[in-house]
């Protein structure tokens, strides 16, 4: 609600409530005093905090608020005649701490009028002297190291003593174990209670000499102009916009001159009036190394401006430096740098300017019209120092704690800020977004995630070796980080390295058991190394994590097909086919599934519609002819070999094919006897040595169907002598045909 401009105020608004110590008109309840006491303000409150600021005795308050003023000091300035006693504990540092957190302290009266008593300040418990019943009570309090929400109180233990004037003792429980008296302690003093000593010392040295003087919070007024220089600089990524012209112009950053992007609309008078203003001072600019680039957003979104009104008026204006319109996406993305790092995440208005320095470094955000005088001033911005960047973007007075600890962790946070807002880099510069994470692990070495993010970006520029490098010290840093395991088992299984891929995977997987992931390709290495029984156990387990992924789902049915499960595999395909119908792969695996079960007619469809998908893919016109031939549509066959040869005259098997069915067929009308020998021969070319004796058995029955039996014969006797043994009876049978003078025919029972 907050980053959206909303109010989360709760109107808590400030209560007292009295002790009414007892009485019997109250009941035990306590009353309400807050508009008496002058604290019933309509803030919506927070912390509250008791201090005795100005060491009157009394109690003051602070009070932390959500709303402005987000901090208010309550000077107690009531007026009476009780007394009291405050101490400040110092522990020994080895036994209790050194502030003495969890100490226990009571502060033990005395009669009037009695004498005070000598007192053993080494003794290991409290004395065991008999409550007086006309003595006040003894009072306890505990240090706290907090005390209530978002607060802890001063670390003066005070104790309001009301109308008691004499204290016999103030007994101090350690948290080492130890009581320890002190003594003597007069009343309406402050003292400081050294464990060990058992000798209270008096502190009137840190009185304030200067006490708050009263008056009311100064709340700023609503301003339409914002200044947000940013304390951890983010590397820009190039930028795209239109020129008035509609050509398309690409910004680079990192030239070694700031650019100023300005987003800005005709119908909006201080955008004009800032424009005239970049204009007039157009050689101050310049001199100053500044380009501006002014990008109109008329037409934009709900905008009905008409852009060309924009490029007139530039035109008129004689603006001396790049002008164009804005793009959607352009805006996106500013709108998104803006939200990361801005946590009002408002909509930007115009005109509002990005000032990117000479590194490519985005340094501030302006919202509403800037002027030129500040404009010159933050082009110094990046060159100051860390410390003079923190009291710019702080807006308050103070002290920087200047310790190595405290600089690890500013440079630990500036890295995880980086890290927010590279994203947005990351998916339209990579090499900007390669140089930010660089620069992340520069500020925290020890960023798992940052080196594992870059080993991301290095892939997706192609360079492996550097992202392998990345990812290996990711797992060093983190040995479970999912992204870095998951990747180096990517880049093992795609080098080969199965065994290690397996590994990597395995790890993954005993990390974060239900990463479908791991799993899934834990289920990939295995069928690739034709394991099937351990890869199916592992793709059904990835298909229990994620029913609905269509690659477990077709996995599943390459697996299944493996294993001669093709009932099962073509359900999977089917499944992955109907969430993605346009799924070539799948339509050739369910073909071949369906082959296995005869399924004639459904794997010629799958194969009609691969080709549809795919119709320069000769295999799959030779495979859709392999089964027409089967089925004897052998016109249809013929086709589908003739596409073969024509996407791939080299393809031997659909010269033997088409060769085969013309010497063969039994219709006369398909048959012809010169365009299969010639098919044969190139077949006989084509093929491997040795030679296949099935190209020969085509290539004699080419030679019977052109008449020439006595070559029929001799490629005969060829193929039987290559052929096994269970195919030479059949090859013998048409041996006799051909030693007879007939050719073979394809319905011949001896086929």
């Amino acid at each position: 609600m907050t980053k959206q401009g909303r109010s989360l105020s709760g109107h808590e608004r400030h209560c007292c409530y009295l002790n009414l110590n007892g009485s019997d008109m109250a009941e035990g309840r306590f009353a309400n005093v807050s508009a008496v006491s002058g604290l019933d303000l309509d803030d919506d409150g927070r912390g509250l905090a008791f201090v005795d600021w100005d060491r009157d005795g009394d109690q003051d308050l602070l009070i932390s608020n959500r709303n402005a003023p987000r901090i208010r000091f309550m000077r107690n300035d009531s007026i009476n005649e009780n007394h009291f006693v405050a101490v400040r504990l110092i522990g020994n540092g080895t036994t209790t701490n050194r502030d003495a957190i969890g100490a226990r302290v009571e502060v033990i009266f005395q009669k009037e009028n009695a004498p005070e008593k000598n007192l053993n300040p080494d003794r290991d418990e409290p004395s065991g002297t008999a409550m007086d019943v006309n003595l006040p009570k003894p009072l306890v309090k505990t240090l706290r190291a907090g005390e209530g929400y978002v607060s802890q109180n001063s670390r003066w233990i005070h104790f309001g003593l009301g109308k008691s004037t004499k204290i016999q003792k103030v007994v101090v429980y350690w948290p080492g174990g130890k009581a320890e008296d002190f003594s003597p302690i007069q009343i309406d003093q402050h003292y400081e209670l050294k464990q060990g000593t058992g000798k209270p010392r008096l502190r009137k040295d840190d009185r304030p000499t200067q006490l708050l003087a009263r008056k009311r919070p100064s709340i700023a007024s609503d301003t339409q102009k914002a200044r947000a220089p940013l304390l951890t600089p983010l590397p820009m990524p190039n930028i795209s916009y239109t020129l008035f012209d509609h050509e398309t112009e690409t910004l680079s950053f990192n030239q070694g001159k700031s650019v100023l992007i300005n987003l800005w609309a005709s119908w909006c008078q201080p955008c004009v009036q800032e424009l005239h203003e970049f204009t007039s001072h157009a050689a101050e600019i310049r001199e100053a190394g500044i380009e501006i680039v002014a990008l109109s957003v008329d037409g934009i979104g709900s905008d009905e401006t008409d852009p060309a009104i924009s490029k007139e008026l530039i035109k008129k204006m004689g603006f001396p430096f790049p002008a164009g319109q804005a793009t959607p996406q352009l805006l996106d993305m500013l709108q998104k740098i803006h939200n990361l790092t801005i946590p009002l995440q408002l909509p930007l208005p115009v005109p509002s300017s990005f000032l990117v320095d000479a590194n490519g470094d985005l340094t501030v955000i302006y919202k509403g019209a800037i002027s030129v005088e500040q404009l010159l001033t933050d082009i110094k911005y990046s060159d100051l120092s860390r410390k003079q960047q923190l009291v710019q973007t702080s807006g308050l007075p103070g002290k920087i704690i200047e310790h190595p600890r405290v600089q690890q962790l500013m440079n630990e946070d500036d890295a995880r800020s980086l890290f927010d807002t590279v994203r947005i880099t990351q998916a339209v510069d990579p090499r900007t977004a390669k140089r930010t994470y660089e620069e992340i692990i520069q500020l925290n070495p020890d960023f798992a995630q940052a080196h594992s993010k870059l080993g991301v970006i290095c892939l997706q520029l192609n360079e492996i070796n550097e992202a392998k490098k990345h990812f290996q010290n990711a797992i060093v840093l983190d040995p479970n980080l999912s992204t870095a395991l998951y990747n180096l088992g990517a880049l093992a299984a795609r080098a080969g390295d199965l065994s290690t891929a397996e590994d990597y995977f395995r790890t993954l997987e005993q990390g974060s058991p239900d990463s479908v992931q791991a799993v899934f390709n834990l289920g990939m290495i295995f069928l690739n190394q034709h394991k099937y029984e351990d890869a199916k156990v592992y793709l059904d387990k990835a298909h229990e994590l994620s029913p609905n992924n269509v690659n477990i789902i077709y996995n599943r049915g390459n697996v299944n097909a493996a294993l001669n499960n093709h009932e099962n595999a073509i359900q999977n395909y089917d499944l992955a086919i109907k969430q993605r119908p346009n799924w070539l792969a799948a339509y050739k695996n369910r073909a071949k599934s369906a082959l296995k079960l005869n399924k004639y007619d459904v794997a010629i469809e799958d194969y009609t519609r691969a080709i549809e998908l795919a119709p320069q893919d000769a295999n799959l016109h030779f495979n859709r002819g392999q089964i027409f031939q089967i089925l004897g549509r052998t016109k249809k066959a013929l086709e589908d070999y003739n596409a073969t040869i024509r996407l791939k005259p080299d393809r031997t098997m659909a010269y033997n094919n088409k060769a085969w069915i013309l010497a063969t067929c039994a219709n006369a009308e398909i048959r012809n006897g010169h365009e299969s020998l010639t098919s044969a021969k190139r077949a006989y070319e084509l093929a491997k040595e040795p030679k296949q004796y099935d190209v020969l058995d085509t290539l004699a029955a080419a030679y019977a169907e052109a008449a020439q039996y006595e070559k029929a014969v001799e490629w005969q006797l060829k193929a039987i002598e290559r052929a096994p043994e269970n195919a030479k009876p059949a090859l013998a049978e048409r041996l006799k045909l051909y030693q007879s003078g007939k050719p073979y025919r394809e319905n011949s029972p001896l086929r």
